[in-house]
């Protein structure tokens, strides 16, 4: 028996591997034939390429399972649930690659016209958020142009955009992302409006109290009127808003970024105002004290050049009564007033901080984060 079954045993195992191996190859060719040559992606930013500051890459391709929808082979009523899980009013007929939350997959993968297949996909880094790459290519103004091809059983993508570029320094992003919970939010900015890192949902407004006032005076000052009225050492705000008027003020609010129309309500200066505005405008308003009296447009998009002009304001004079902090051999100078707001300017690293919900001992650490991390 035992020399039977020596003699059989190595021609079983040949028998069996080549069973196994014709059975693989023809689930291979099944799918091959079953599954589309060509998809299109629920979400185009999917295989999209992210290249950030200095080259670095912001995203890396991973094979994922995701879903493959195939609108011909559904029925009618599941087309209509499909769109309607999707978002989408009508799913027209071309395969769709469906990155779907896990609840979904439950409900919908055994339905006929809808398989799980693999897609080499784009993942953010470590340290950038997944949520963030939408928002840098939206706001970069970038329009991913991806084709899907099947290669062997996997999905590829296949850019007809190229790789897409922005200003974000991942080695700073993913430093950030440790100070920020909750609704707290960070954004750090560069000297010619680009967006150097973001922490959090940084497009939240919160209401501006007085955390304008450093740029709002700077332009104040530049005034005639207002310098010859105003005694020296006796500059207070109820006389600066006496003097330049409140209409000036907001007027100044518009050309800084922080309003898109002149509707004055309450006081910039005293803060009595109920005015919202995203850490975003509120950036913009500080670019012109790191940025030689320079007003600067910002941007997501590496390859951009924001439109500058003349802020005409006593930047520079402002900026050296500011209270100042020394991290790391760097001298910051910051604004904290009450509120949610806090400004960091950092004039020699040519860099800016906006600060949303962050306490003192965030603030310090955004502070050494700036003045440690290299290009």
């Amino acid at each position: 028996m035992l020399g039977r079954r020596s003699v059989i045993k190595p021609w079983g195992i040949v028998v069996g591997g080549v069973g196994v191996l014709l059975a693989a190859a023809a689930l291979f060719l099944y799918s091959r034939h079953q599954l589309p040559q060509r998809a299109a992606a629920l979400n185009p930013t999917m295989g999209q390429k992210l290249i950030g500051y200095s080259g670095r890459p912001l995203t890396v391709g991973r094979v994922e399972p995701v879903l493959l929808v195939m609108p011909r082979r559904l029925s009618l009523l599941d087309r209509r649930l499909v769109a309607r899980a999707m978002k989408r009013g009508s799913l027209g007929s071309f395969p769709v690659l469906w990155q779907a939350p896990s609840r979904v997959w439950r409900q919908w993968q055994a339905t006929a016209g809808i398989l799980a297949v693999h897609a080499r996909v784009e993942e953010p880094v470590a340290g950038v958020a997944k949520s963030a790459l939408a928002t840098y290519i939206r706001a970069a103004g970038i329009r991913p142009k991806v084709d899907w091809v099947l290669h062997g059983t996997t999905y590829q993508p296949v850019s007809l955009s190229g790789r897409a570029r922005v200003t974000i320094n991942p080695g700073l992003e993913a430093r950030l992302a440790r100070e920020v919970k909750g609704s707290q939010s960070i954004l750090v900015v560069a000297q010619d409006g680009k967006i150097r890192a973001t922490a959090g949902d940084w497009t939240r407004a919160d209401r501006i109290g007085s955390a304008a006032l450093p740029p709002l005076l700077a332009e104040a000052l530049a005034q005639r009127s207002v310098k010859s009225a105003l005694q020296p050492g006796l500059l207070t705000l109820s006389a600066l808003s006496r003097i330049w008027g409140n209409r000036a003020s907001w007027a100044v609010a518009q050309k800084l970024g922080l309003i898109e129309s002149l509707k004055p309500k309450g006081s910039l200066l005293n803060g009595s105002t109920p005015l919202q505005v995203t850490p975003e405008q509120l950036a913009q308003s500080y670019v012109a004290f790191i940025n030689q009296d320079q007003l600067v447009s910002l941007t997501l998009n590496a390859q951009e050049v924001p439109n500058s002009r003349g802020a005409g304001g006593d930047f520079p004079m402002v900026l050296s009564v500011l209270p100042a902090v020394d991290e790391n051999s760097v001298l910051f100078k910051v604004w904290r007033p009450v509120g949610k707001y806090t400004v960091i300017l950092a004039p020699t690293l040519h860099e800016l901080a906006v600060l949303q919900g962050i306490g003192e001992s965030g603030m310090v650490a955004v502070m050494r984060m700036m003045a440690t991390t290299k290009d």
